[in-house]
């Protein structure tokens, strides 16, 4: 009965797009729909998507040129899809104080902003050699809208002070920029929706180096599935529209207060960053 009902399921699925002209669909659901003694209702739509997401692009990665994210097209309509959203708006902007103003009024992510205390966008040099892009707010991160304000945030900042990186010379941002409820990871449709305004923070700091913490960070700017592990202890260069940047992936603070055997991990990188810094002869 089970495995009918999920047949059931699945060609409803295909009837909700129309394809029904294939191996009798209208036929068989009919037949099913007696059998099961169900009535018919519309397929649940957070299902479909589901269904619909279930497989992912294999990795495109190379050790010196990683291409940033895009978003791809789905071959299969999304049910009642949202509304493409035109930033051409970004293109006039040019501080981060206008950009800053721009994702307060941005309607893009309501379901976040709603329930989110602040819009936690960056904070930092706006000149800054060095920028450092986090996942999402935290609670602290909320409460007071500046990212890496907690308790793994000061594990950060103390571990890039130990290589004479300070908080105030370095430009710290989000790859999304309101708490998720319930400290969830952000959704890919999320990070994607900011992903242009990340892109235009990019633009106007214009670091030389790039760290990207934590995995929804680096998936973000790195385009493929490979675990955080397989992608740190090397250099990227990411070009972004049309500038190339040195980056680099490090594990996020809060893994590391929960895996304290990983700060060596981190050491060892921060170290690697540090030799960069002077190799290219940056000011921090």
């Amino acid at each position: 009965m089970r495995s009918s009902q999920n047949l059931f399921n699945i060609l409803k699925i295909y009837e909700s797009f129309g394809i029904t002209e294939h191996i009798g669909i209208n036929d068989i659901i009919n037949n099913l729909n007696k059998s099961l003694l169900i009535v018919h209702n519309e397929p649940n739509v957070n299902q479909i998507e589901d269904f619909h997401n279930d497989s992912s692009p294999q990795p495109v990665i190379n050790s010196e040129y990683i291409v940033p994210v895009t978003t791809k097209q789905k071959s299969i309509p999304a049910i009642n899809p949202l509304p493409a959203i035109d930033f051409s708006f970004l293109n006039v902007i040019h501080s981060l104080d206008d950009l800053k103003e721009s994702l307060i009024n941005f309607q893009g992510c309501d379901s976040l902003k709603e329930r989110a205390m602040n819009t936690v966008m960056g904070s930092g040099n706006p000149n800054a050699n060095i920028m450092l892009i986090g996942e999402a707010p935290g609670a602290e991160e909320d409460e007071q809208g500046i990212p890496f304000v907690g308790r793994s945030g000061k594990l950060l900042i103390k571990a890039l002070s130990s290589i004479g990186i300070l908080r105030e010379n370095v430009y710290i941002t989000n790859t999304v920029f309101w708490r998720p409820t319930g400290n969830r990871n952000p959704s890919q449709l999320e990070i994607d929706t900011c992903y242009p305004f990340v892109k235009k923070i990019i633009e106007l700091v214009n670091p030389k180096i790039i760290l990207l913490i934590g995995s929804i960070a680096t998936k973000s700017i790195i385009e493929g599935n490979l675990p955080i592990s397989q992608l740190i202890k090397k250099w990227y260069t990411i070009p972004i529209d049309n500038n190339n940047y040195a980056v680099r992936v490090l594990y996020h603070p809060a893994y590391l207060l929960r895996n304290p055997s990983q700060k060596k991990i981190l050491w060892e990188e921060l170290l690697e960053v540090k030799h960069k810094i002077l190799e290219m002869n940056l000011k921090v």
